[in-house]
């Protein structure tokens, strides 16, 4: 619109201008008839032509030079002060104004040279200089000059467009600038997660986090030459990608092939996301080694004892120890079911454990590893008694059915070796970026995430 506006006003003054020098040749004309018919004067139409053919060709190269030098200097201005863009909306590359103050000038000299030629009775033809150079002489100085007068503040739309423009540029820089700050961060995340992700997983974070690196440099580069408006672009299409987002959606489309479609995509991810802030000191650690699937030693992770009710409620839960335990089940001899279960939970190494039970509780599995397998069993299902205390319900998606819902979710994705992998993976990445104090970070991922599944 700033551009079709000056091209117009630029065109009625090459009009005004060219009615100008068509009544300066009127001049001519009229100067030459009467000196023809006389046969005398100060100047022949030779020379009075030749005058005006050297005349326009001086004030055209002086133009022209002019326009040369000024656009120069006006280029290497804006490089200079990154504003290329200001360059790019200005007419044929010259400051605002310049083509309409130019072509003022071109008609005030010609009309002027005309004018004075006739008072100095050059011409010596007894007729007047036409009314319509001295018209067009008045309205040129009364428009150009009459408009800046008092000292006003000009305000017509031109002004106002060169303000929006101005608005817009410092627009499309702040939000170039929070978009290149939020990519360094989505950088300085994926260099942490190269850092110690498994070598098939640090390959894909690095390659997304180069990417972005690439875009954050175009946008640099694009600022400087004062692109402001193309920087904003190459913003935007850089902070698209992110590594930690690509590995959530990697996970959860994983788990998705065991889990199924009844739970939320995310929502699994969201809830160790948010556990993970919720848990401190020994309650993580019961967390942790509970999600990984991790040995419970005393030494490191200690369990709390229990009571004849709840040994009685976690064996009866398991179908294999509901076997093994038949006897002291039907007998109801819930003293003996806690006491075999705090064993368990005592015991330095389940292998050590094994070796001093009576033989006849040993053979009622089928092998050691059974065994342990069980007893394994038997410790997360303790651990799952002291989280969930100590869990609000309210904590996690109501799409996972509460704590006891999630962890069956977890315990189901171990049937899976890729499924087990991802989980592993993902939880390390949580952990280590917890302490990184990215949990904010997080969040906000999961949510945008979950929001875009919506």
């Amino acid at each position: 619109m700033h551009n079709a506006r000056v091209g117009g006003r630029a065109a009625v003054g090459i009009g005004v201008a060219l009615l100008t020098l068509a009544s300066s040749c009127s001049v001519m004309a009229q100067a030459g008839a009467a000196l023809e018919e006389k046969g005398a004067g100060v100047l022949s139409v030779q020379s009075l032509s030749l005058l005006v053919l050297v005349l326009a060709l001086v004030m055209l190269g002086a133009f022209a030079s002019f326009i040369f030098t000024l656009q120069r200097r006006y280029l290497e201005t804006c490089v200079k002060e990154h504003r290329l863009d200001l360059f790019a909306q200005s007419p044929a590359g010259l400051p605002t104004g310049t083509i309409r103050s130019m072509l003022a000038m071109m008609i005030v000299s010609l009309t002027l040279f005309f004018i004075l030629i006739s008072f100095l009775g050059v011409l010596n033809t007894g007729k007047e200089i036409p009314e319509t150079l001295t018209a067009i002489l008045g309205t040129v100085i009364g428009f150009y000059f009459g408009s800046r007068s008092g000292g006003a503040v000009p305000t017509g739309g031109e002004d106002k467009e060169t303000n929006a423009l101005r608005t817009t540029q410092a627009q499309a820089a702040e939000e170039t600038d929070n978009t290149l700050d939020q990519a360094r961060k989505v950088v300085q995340t994926g260099r942490l997660l190269t850092s110690f992700l498994p070598k098939e997983w640090a390959g894909k974070v690095e390659s997304v986090t180069a990417q972005i690196e690439s875009g954050i440099d175009k946008v640099e580069q694009l600022k400087k030459v004062g692109d402001a408006l193309g920087a904003m672009k190459e913003g935007a299409r850089a902070a698209v990608g992110n590594p930690l987002a690509e590995m959530f959606t990697k996970a959860s489309t994983t788990f998705a092939t065991v889990l199924g479609s009844g739970v939320p995509q995310y929502a699994l991810i969201a809830a160790l996301v948010g556990l993970a802030g919720r848990y401190t000191g020994t309650a993580y650690q019961k967390w942790k080694s509970r999600i990984l699937h991790a040995p419970f030693s005393p030494a490191v992770v200690r369990l709390d004892p229990i009571d004849s009710n709840t040994g009685f409620a976690l064996i009866s839960a398991s179908p294999l120890l509901m076997r093994v335990f038949q006897k002291e089940l039907t007998e109801g001899d819930n003293p003996a079911l806690a006491s075999f279960a705090n064993k368990v939970i005592k015991a330095d190494t389940l292998a050590h454990l094994w070796q001093k039970l009576e033989p006849e509780v040993r053979e009622r599995f089928e092998s050691q590893a059974q065994f342990v397998e069980a007893m394994e069993g038997l410790r997360r299902a303790v651990v799952d008694q002291e989280l969930q205390r100590i869990t609000p319900r309210d904590a996690l998606p109501s799409e996972l059915e509460g704590y006891t819902g999630l962890m069956r979710k977890v315990d189901a994705l171990y049937a899976d070796p890729e499924c087990e992998a991802q989980l592993h993976a993902l939880f390390i990445t949580i952990e280590r970026l917890q302490k990184e104090g990215k949990s904010a970070e997080l969040q906000a991922i999961v949510q945008q995430l979950q929001g875009e599944t919506a």
